[in-house]
């Protein structure tokens, strides 16, 4: 099980992580694009050929607004925190949610390949992987699973 050196953070009912730990569990890469003149800077997610543009200003573009993002990413702590769902939603896998037992469920394809979180390194395919027990400032566990 991985673990994360930062709270989760919740916002307008949405849990924010860090986007390399979210990117790499679904098998995505991560890189950052400096501002322009027109741009600011801009997270990008690649995942099978498939790539997601998450901006680092606070502000949600049109496009992504379409896309159903309702939270935008923030800096915390010199951290990158993005939605969870919205980005593992949007490379097609299912999030489910069980407020009983504090547990997010996400259902990955299984040609996706995780990763470690830390080192980048791949992780073996389970039909059902807990990839993390984050801790919440409500003292309650958050627990992360990303299925095959």
């Amino acid at each position: 099980m991985q673990t994360m050196d930062v709270l989760p953070v919740v916002v307008n009912n949405r849990t924010l992580i860090p986007i390399r730990f979210v990117a790499y569990a679904l098998g995505a890469d991560v890189d950052w694009i400096r501002p322009t003149e027109d741009t600011s800077s801009l997270a990008q997610i690649v995942l099978n050929g498939r790539e997601l543009l998450i901006p680092l200003d606070g502000t949600i573009t049109p496009e992504l607004a379409n896309l159903g993002m309702d939270v935008p990413a923030q800096i915390i702590d010199d951290r990158t925190m993005v939605p969870l769902r919205f980005v593992s939603e949007f490379f097609g896998a299912l999030v489910n949610w069980d407020g009983e037992t504090s547990e997010i469920e996400i259902i990955r394809d299984t040609s996706l390949g995780a990763r470690d979180s830390q080192t980048s390194t791949p992780l073996a395919t389970t039909s059902v992987q807990t990839i993390a027990t984050l801790p919440r400032e409500d003292e309650d566990d958050l627990i992360v699973t990303f299925a095959a």
